[in-house]
């Protein structure tokens, strides 16, 4: 059954029906029109979706204790908004949806991937109305809105597959382009359109329909190709299967009949287009693709490709272009390759028809002028065949393809949560170990620290110098961002000077989920512990109002208890965390905690320095913050019960 629900806006009175309007499509990730947003990140991030072993961008908001908020603005002319959400394993959420004041709010089924840390497998089925949603305005948006979503207190929810549908009628691209030549004698051409499509008559569009006269192949004589012809799911792509393999030099068209968007808006002029096939006898490259188009300085570029009539030892390479021009020297083409970053090994095969590229992007000196443009997608990619050093033939570019530079620590956590979900590479100085997981720190005063959970190494001390290949993630317990497990650590120096730790006092190192010292090495000047962990895992140590935990990271639980006692003062080193939305520090060993160095006293005027009249002024001062005796502020009042 659908949902209605009922909306007032300023600009129009809208009545919005919610439930399935079409299959489902996964083809791309994000329509460029429109924009997402994790509402300043404070309670949401960008993640990853797994469906069927493919990963598409999504948003997840929401934590344990603060209602979730994303926003999606959608461009004028906006008919219908459709999106996949999904409630938090095991949580019932409802959504609410603003500026507009809704009669229904949206309720979401939960699902039992959607939990623990990205990226989050789903297991339902995304085309059916349990996942995918429909917004349909009754009146298309005269102007860009912003739709803020709101969930349930406390609960959290995930969407991905974002797409705002205008209301216009449907347009189509094609592939190959029109009038492109050299086209390969086995291509499969397809009509790509913005917005799912039907019958001129608002009838369903199925692969029984597209045969002539509705769908028509012909060659430059005017004679019929024949062919089969299939629609996907979400009705937007069209492919159309030659029975055999065309004929080479030959100009083909195909025309398929004006057709009607499923929003109801009908195309004036069929869709056709033009393209010619290479040369038959000719050597080719054929039907080239990138298994993934945004890749992390470091990482290992996959291409895919098949030949044609290409000598039995020719080689290749791979020529970068950036802006349209070459960038860097061309790459061999490998078939090959380790994925330790700074030290890949290859081996070099022939060229050979349904051969792969493995393209180390270690080598492309990338240098974006801004590093606010940080997904820049600027490259392209072109394989050349050669007999020795004579070139043979070319691929078309693999276009839009991504590269950004290895970043600093600094600059991932400057641009949390964008990164959330990629391949990184980094640098750092590891400043603690547990096992195979350690954490490192950067050059920066701020936002240098990084945990690396479990990493593919069992060889790192404190005081290496490394560089990190792994996907970041959000630990959805901690809150803690993370390199995620597995990650490829490559030792590039050893004995390096440690950072200096970052001194603060108790009331100073509060740290909400997003603290500049969260993974850096820092000393708590002045801890007072007051009640030790009954749970056995923590000292739990208090300054007043203010509180923190001591953690068990790098030391054994009984160790780290053992140096502790009620009512002391400590100075505290370690690695400092987070816990939700409590801060943590780690010690990472025994010369980590020491007693608190008693604080200086100064008396002016000095102690039988002069005679001191009767209502003179005298100053009592500290090298630092004073408390009282247990850690409470210390007031006026309580000055007054201490000097006599």
């Amino acid at each position: 059954m659908k949902r209605f629900l009922h909306a007032f806006a300023m600009f129009a009175c809208m009545c919005i029906p919610l439930g399935v309007y079409a299959q489902s499509d996964f083809s791309t990730d994000y329509t460029g029109n429109v924009t997402l947003s994790t509402n300043g990140g404070t309670n949401a991030s960008v993640c990853k979706v797994k469906i069927a072993d493919v990963e598409y961008d999504g948003i997840k908001a929401g934590v344990t204790k603060t209602a979730g908020v994303m926003l999606i603005t959608l461009p004028a002319n906006t008919k219908y908004l459709h999106l996949h959400v999904a409630g938090w394993k095991g949580e019932n959420v409802t959504l609410s949806v603003t500026p507009n004041t809704y009669s229904e709010d949206i309720a979401l089924k939960a699902d039992d991937g959607i939990s623990n840390s990205t990226p989050f497998t789903f297991v339902g089925n995304p085309s059916t109305e349990d996942y995918y949603k429909v917004i349909t305005f009754t009146d298309a948006l005269t102007e860009e809105t912003t739709l803020t979503f709101t969930a349930t207190k406390g609960k959290r929810f995930v969407v991905w597959g974002v797409t705002a549908e205008t209301n216009t009628p449907p347009t189509a691209t094609y592939s190959p382009e029109s009038n492109a030549t050299g086209v390969a004698l086995n291509v499969q051409p397809t009509f790509t359109f913005d917005k799912a499509v039907q019958k001129a008559d608002g009838t369903e569009l199925t692969a029984a329909d597209l045969v002539a006269p509705l769908l028509t192949f012909k060659d430059a004589g005017d004679n019929d190709v024949n062919f089969t012809a299939t629609i996907n799911d979400a009705k937007k792509v069209i492919t159309v299967v030659p029975n055999s393999d065309l004929a080479g030099s030959t100009t083909y068209t195909l025309t398929l009949a004006a057709l009607q968007g499923t929003n109801g808006v009908a195309q004036t002029e069929a869709n056709t287009f033009s393209f010619t096939t290479r040369d038959a006898n000719a050597m080719s490259i054929d039907n080239i693709a990138p298994v993934k188009t945004r890749y992390i300085w470091g990482e290992v570029a996959k291409l895919t490709w098949e030949t044609s009539n290409l000598p039995a030892t020719a080689t290749g390479a791979i020529q970068v272009y950036r802006d349209g021009l070459p960038y860097g020297a061309p790459i061999p083409v490998y078939d090959t390759a380790s994925l330790t970053p700074g030290s890949p090994t290859f081996a070099q095969p022939a060229l050979v028809n349904g051969g792969y590229a493995l393209v180390p992007l270690g080598s492309i000196p990338v240098t974006p002028a801004d590093e606010s443009d940080i997904y820049a997608t600027n490259y392209s990619l072109v394989l050349t065949a050669f007999d020795g050093t004579t070139p043979l033939c070319q691929s078309t570019p693999v276009e839009n393809i991504t590269i950004i530079p290895a970043p600093a620590i600094e600059t991932i956590r400057e641009y949390l949560p964008a990164f959330s979900g990629d391949s990184l590479l980094t640098t750092g100085v590891v400043t603690a170990v547990n096992g195979t997981s350690f954490a490192m720190q950067g050059v920066g005063a701020e936002k240098s620290g990084m945990y690396v959970y479990q990493a593919a190494a069992d060889n790192v001390a404190v005081g290496d110098s490394v560089a990190v290949l792994g996907v970041l993630e959000c630990n959805t317990i901690s809150k803690l961002w993370q390199i995620a497990k597995g990650s490829a650590v490559t030792r590039l120096a050893a004995n390096k000077v440690l950072p200096a730790p970052i001194v603060r006092g108790l009331a100073e190192s509060l740290l909400p989920a997003d603290s500049v010292y969260q993974g850096m090495l820092v000393e708590i000047s002045d801890v007072v512990t007051s009640v030790k962990g009954a749970d056995d895992k923590a000292d739990t140590l208090l300054s007043g109002a203010n509180k923190m935990v001591v953690y068990n990271t790098f030391m054994t639980r009984k160790v780290l208890k053992s140096h502790f006692v009620a009512d002391s003062t400590y100075r505290v080193r370690g690695i400092m965390s987070i816990y939700d939305t409590l801060a943590q520090i780690c010690p990472r060993n025994s010369f980590d905690i020491a007693p608190a160095i008693a604080p200086v006293l100064t008396i002016a005027p000095a102690n039988g320095e002069v005679k001191v009249e009767l209502g003179a002024t005298i100053t009592i001062s500290f090298d630092r913050p004073m408390r009282n005796i247990g850690g409470t502020e210390l007031t006026n009042s309580d000055i007054l019960n201490y000097v006599s």
